[in-house]
């Protein structure tokens, strides 16, 4: 930028050099030229030949007084003989009616042109010695037209000439030329001079400047030169001057003229051009680079199109929580345009962030504009010609709405907007949009209000089967809570989950709280809490309170209501138990009083005390002769019926005490000559609700009879022992290695080889007791002290 309203001429040079910390770039230059301002054309450049210009149609330096839009022109007015650069008028004209341009004062942006329709239209500029006629050194045009929508073919924008001689400025298959021929005086291989001046497209503003200097003393030195739209001039050399050519000078048309691809003679048809012209001056006077530059300036600064401004967007960031409604972007969006008052279109595009499955801009079609919303893109098309301050209401309407209620994505959203003129773009204005999420947090429902029944040794129960969650805007469950929470009694109370779906569990006997942890779905953590169990492991639980247990889960971000259930616990009786009776008979000789057992034990998991214990002999039982007998202590009585054999021990009295008074407990027999027939002693508990189970002894009645010079009683029913030395008594169907004698000789039996087996209940002998030999020659045998050996076949 250069302040100074009357800066110095010399041209600058930029430098341009980047670093990477270590080492510098090269250097790139450009110069940067200060050109004389040029505000009239017609006379601020020398020998003007004439001038067409759209803003003064008539040519009398008036532009209050244009054609109306849509009217053809017949005459386009040279306005330089008017503005005091000629002294010849050179107004082009056309007929008939079909072949005049037609005006709209729309074209250019609202400046003004002359649109010609590639068929006929055009305009003829008189013969004339400072035009065509005569001999130039010097001969220089620049025009401003804007392509139609073609660029395919010959279409001259102007030529003057024929065949032999002449200058043009065209467009040849979608290139630009400008292109200066003689055939006749210029020497061979400088005949026909034509500048590729580039590609050009369709329906966009275009300035070609074209200058001849011939003016230089060598024929190197003459020169054609040209540029397009401000670009580097492209300069043939050994152009000589130009002569007088014969061909109308026509604007738009052909009468006569060159290919300036091929350099042909004569192209078919007239190849008129199609598109419109806003300006078109011609000079018999060569230009400079500083005149290049400065038409180039002037003519872009009065033609060419200034892009619409978009400014004042919020530089905030919008907030959008989840749920909001459709919402404007901006309130203070201004759109400007400096020359148009219309616009043409606008988009309003999700330049980041855009999720297409939840993302919506929404227009409500108002002024004339109406909206397109492409979802797959994210892009909202607002499309009609209306004014810049309409476009500037439609904008500040455009609203942004998320459609995703449960979870949408929190990426942060960039919304671009941009406007179109009839030419350019805006630059891109944006404005940030933040989704803030509201988590919905997940819903219990739908527990059973019913308390549960839960009965001691019930085993695990279900605590709810029809219990329901929710959430509406997230399918997983990170965790879930059950804790009882009232009542809870550490080492009774257990919670349990066995693990599936991804849900693992983890009890705290501390708090009583059973966690399920693990991300999953709302239905398996509804599956996962209908199979939580409750369970009382207690053989003697606490009754009387009911335990509440309270149910929670959580989404990640916010834990759920809570649902109660209560569960009453009721206790059954656990009758008690008596244990650890000796296995083997207990020997009864006569006078004998033996304790029925001295290891017996009694205990019951629920109760402190026992109520009664009955010992009775229920084998064998001989009321003439049998007697258990029981000296209270501890409290315990003692009640005994003869009738049936029975002694009742009466509490109630601790476990310990009613174990202690049952070891006390004494069998006698009254006979001085007792039945030898086993009894059986049977020995129950209760603990005043429940019987325990019932363990026995057996008594064996040892008294031998008077016999005369006895030496040996043997008998199958005692003094059996599974080792020679005695200790175990031999059971059923086992070895009897000792046998003694009950005659008190102590001529007791053993064996050193195979023993016989030990049977019970034989019933071919009464179903008493008997030592079995299997005979046969087979060596089972049992010694008495002298060794002798024994043979015997049976029992």
């Amino acid at each position: 930028m250069n302040s100074n309203p009357t800066p110095d001429m010399s041209v600058r040079t930029l430098s341009f050099t980047v670093s990477d910390g270590s080492d510098n770039s090269s250097t790139l230059t450009r110069d940067i030229e200060i050109p004389d301002s040029i505000s009239d054309p017609s006379t601020d450049l020398s020998n003007t030949v004439f001038h067409f210009d759209a803003f003064d149609v008539d040519g009398d330096l008036l532009t209050n007084d244009q054609p109306g839009d849509g009217t053809g022109v017949s005459t386009w007015g040279d306005r330089s003989d008017n503005a005091g650069g000629s002294s010849v008028d050179l107004s082009g004209t056309t007929s008939p009616a079909s072949d005049e341009p037609i005006f709209d004062s729309d074209y250019f942006g609202e400046r003004g042109g002359l649109l010609f329709d590639g068929t006929n239209d055009k305009f003829d500029v008189p013969d004339n010695a400072i035009n065509n006629t005569g001999t130039y050194t010097e001969k220089s045009y620049a025009v401003v037209f804007r392509t139609g929508s073609t660029t395919a073919g010959l279409q001259i924008i102007y030529e003057q000439g024929g065949g032999t001689r002449g200058y043009q400025i065209s467009i040849k298959d979608g290139v630009a030329y400008a292109f200066a021929w003689n055939n006749a005086e210029w020497g061979s291989g400088n005949q026909y001079k034509s500048i590729n001046l580039g590609a050009v497209s369709i329906n966009t503003n275009y300035i070609i400047i074209v200058s001849h200097d011939a003016t230089a003393g060598t024929l190197v030195d003459k020169t054609w030169s040209a540029n397009i739209n401000g670009s580097s001039i492209i300069t043939q050399t050994s152009v000589d001057f130009q002569r007088a050519h014969s061909g109308d000078a026509v604007i738009g048309e052909e009468d006569g003229t060159r290919d300036p691809a091929t350099t042909g003679n004569n192209p078919a048809g007239t190849n008129n051009f199609n598109g419109i012209i806003g300006e078109f001056i011609a000079w018999n006077d060569a230009l400079s680079a500083g005149d290049f530059t400065n038409l180039y300036a002037y003519l872009s600064d009065k033609w060419f199109n200034k892009a619409p401004l978009l400014s004042s967007i919020e530089g905030s960031a919008l907030s959008y929580s989840e749920g909001d409604p459709a919402t404007i972007i901006s309130s203070s969006l201004v759109v400007s345009d400096s020359d148009n008052s219309v616009l043409e279109s606008a988009e309003v595009s999700i330049s980041e962030g855009f999720n297409n499955s939840e993302d919506v801009l929404a227009f409500t079609n108002q002024l004339g504009i109406t909206g397109n919303w492409n979802s797959t893109t994210g892009i909202l098309t607002l499309s009609g010609t209306s004014s810049v301050a309409n476009y500037q209401t439609a904008l500040r309407s455009v609203t942004y709405e998320n459609t995703n209620g449960l979870n949408p994505s929190t990426v942060t959203r960039e919304i671009s907007f941009q406007v179109f003129d009839f030419e350019d773009p805006s630059g891109l204005i944006s404005r940030e949009i933040e989704i803030v999420p509201f988590n919905a947090t997940p819903v219990l429902a739908a527990i059973e209000g019913a308390t549960i029944s839960f009965t001691e040794a019930d085993g695990p129960t279900s605590l709810t089967s029809t219990i329901t969650i929710s959430d509406s805007d997230d399918i997983n469950l990170e965790e879930a809570t059950i804790q009882i929470t009232n009542n809870y009694f550490l080492g009774e109370d257990v919670l349990d989950f066995v693990n599936a779906n991804g849900i693992t569990s983890n009890f705290d006997s501390g708090t009583g709280t059973l966690t399920l942890s693990g991300t999953a779905t709302v239905a398996n953590y509804q599956a996962a809490l209908r199979a939580v169990t409750f369970e009382n492991i207690s053989t003697d639980p606490v009754t009387g309170l009911d335990r509440t247990v309270t149910i929670s889960v959580n989404d990640g971000l916010d834990d759920s209501n809570s649902q109660t259930r209560d569960i009453s616990v009721s206790s059954i009786n656990t009758p008690p138990v008596l244990d650890d009776i000796e296995q083997d008979a207990i020997l009864y000789t006569t006078g004998d009083s033996l304790e029925v057992s001295d290891d017996i034990t009694v205990s019951d998991s629920d109760d402190t005390n026992i109520e009664t214990v009955t010992f009775q002999i229920t084998g064998n039982y001989d009321s003439s002769e049998d007697t258990l007998v029981f000296a209270d202590i501890f409290g315990v009585t003692d009640s005994w019926t003869d009738g049936t054999g029975t002694l009742t021990l009466t509490g109630p009295a601790t476990k310990a005490d009613f174990q202690s008074a049952l070891r006390t407990v004494r069998y006698a027999n009254t006979s001085s000559n007792p039945s030898d027939q086993q009894r059986t002693i049977s020995i129950t508990a209760n603990d005043g609700d429940d019987n325990s189970n019932i363990v026995t002894r057996n008594v064996t009645v040892s008294v031998p009879a008077t016999i005369n010079d006895l030496t040996v009683w043997l008998k199958g029913d005692d003094g059996t022992f599974n080792a020679t030395s005695g200790g175990s008594a031999s059971t059923n169907g086992g070895n009897v290695r000792r046998w003694e004698d009950q005659s008190g000789n102590n001529h007791h039996f053993i064996t050193s080889g195979t023993a016989p087996t030990f049977r019970t209940s034989v019933g071919s002998i009464n179903s008493q007791n008997a030592i079995e030999f299997p005979g046969g020659g087979t060596v089972v045998r049992l010694e008495d002290a002298d060794a002798e050996t024994q043979y015997l076949n049976g029992l």
